[in-house]
């Protein structure tokens, strides 16, 4: 049985109330909640809080707190540990579970994705490590840090004074993300850093720690971005926005196909189209408002690809975001089958667009380019 455990402290010195503030929109509990629950990998989802109003807040938004945790767990020197020692200890003498693998999570943690959740799992358990988290790196001229006592100068680490910076080992620190262990080792252990814990390196511009009133602004501001533009699958309440995006002059002009189609032949092609599950449609959306879509098409030998913006939404840089998000899902797939574009030669800014995306000359036709995506 995979458990999650989210844990979430009523007092926060740093920032208070940190735990049920809230963040782009929602009390920040609700962002680590929706990733878990999206995940899919776990059997339970428990909240451990001292705090009525933050368990009331995970009731609502669909996890279990079998019951509050005690005061003495609550202060800001307890242990991460210490906390998910008692929750196991406790949980299993009032509900008989057959815990193997459980994530501790930080309330404050809106960053990780479901990826993350899932690789960690795979990863642990392939290592069979003591336990692993998110870490990001940091400088490694950081092992010749030096500080002073008493007008006298010390290095933290004297094993690296001699070292070259180029030679110095890279360095990197939890990003306060989670913690995946197998339930005997968080009873076990004494610390969650053995010499046998390992961890997912991700990019410090994407995991923020929030511990510091800096550090929310930072993450806010990093988290909204993240957030303003996604490429999700087609769903039929698009299918008016695309209808009317194609039918656009400007959109025709730079088409293949000049004349106007009506919406019935429209939601056939849809139609047709998305029943094939080899064929993806997508919709690219800014602020959850759909502004555009991009698709690739299969025939015999190869994928047609194709995309496109609403008038309002062109030459503001929207469609290099929507490419490269597209080709992050394609290398993500491994379709094996090359992808086509095809380009008229007066179209010079999609084929400035799609050469600097990725896609390189294929063939030159009278009227128009074929573009090929190198991945």
């Amino acid at each position: 049985m995979n458990v999650a455990l989210i844990i979430a402290r009523k007092n926060s010195k740093r920032i208070p109330n940190k735990n049920k503030k809230i963040f782009s929109g929602k009390p920040i509990i609700y962002w680590p909640i929706k990733t878990v629950k999206k995940s899919k990998i776990f059997d339970e989802i428990y909240l451990s809080t001292d705090d009525k109003k933050i368990a009331n807040l995970g009731i609502k938004y669909g996890i279990k707190v079998p019951f509050l945790r005690e005061k003495k767990l609550g202060g800001n020197k307890v242990s991460t540990l210490r906390v998910v020692k008692e929750f196991i200890k406790k949980i299993e003498k009032t509900k008989k579970l057959n815990i193997k693998n459980l994530c501790c999570i930080y309330a404050s943690a809106p960053f990780f994705t479901i990826k993350d959740i899932k690789e960690g799992l795979s990863k642990l358990t392939k290592l069979k490590s003591d336990f692993l988290f998110v870490s990001t790196p940091i400088n490694k001229t950081i092992l010749r840090a030096f500080y002073f006592k008493k007008n006298k100068m010390g290095l933290i680490n004297k094993k690296f004074k001699n070292l070259r910076s180029q030679d110095l080992p890279n360095c990197y620190i939890d990003s306060g993300q989670f913690y995946w262990g197998k339930k005997n080792t968080w009873i076990k252990k004494n610390t969650i850093f053995t010499s046998n814990t390992t961890a997912l390196i991700r990019s410090e511009l994407s995991y923020i720690d929030i511990n510091e009133k800096k550090d929310w602004e930072e993450a806010e501001k990093a988290f909204k971005k993240k957030n303003i533009f996604k490429l999700i699958k087609f769903k039929k309440k698009y299918l008016k926005n695309i209808y009317t995006w194609r039918n656009e002059k400007s959109a025709r002009d730079n088409s293949l196909i000049k004349n106007k189609f009506s919406f019935n032949e429209h939601k056939i092609w849809i139609k047709s189209k998305s029943k094939n599950k080899s064929n993806r449609i997508f919709i690219f959306l800014k602020n959850n408002i759909p502004i555009g879509t991009c698709s690739i098409i299969k025939k015999k030998s190869f994928y047609y690809f194709n995309y496109l913006l609403k008038k309002n939404s062109r030459n503001k840089g929207f469609s290099k975001i929507m490419l490269k998000k597209f080709i992050t899902n394609v290398k993500k797939t491994r379709i094996k089958k090359k992808i086509l574009a095809v380009v008229i030669k007066t179209n010079k800014l999609s084929y400035k667009l799609l050469t600097n995306s990725g896609f390189e000359l294929k063939s030159m036709q009278k009227e128009y380019f074929v573009l090929k995506l190198a991945i």
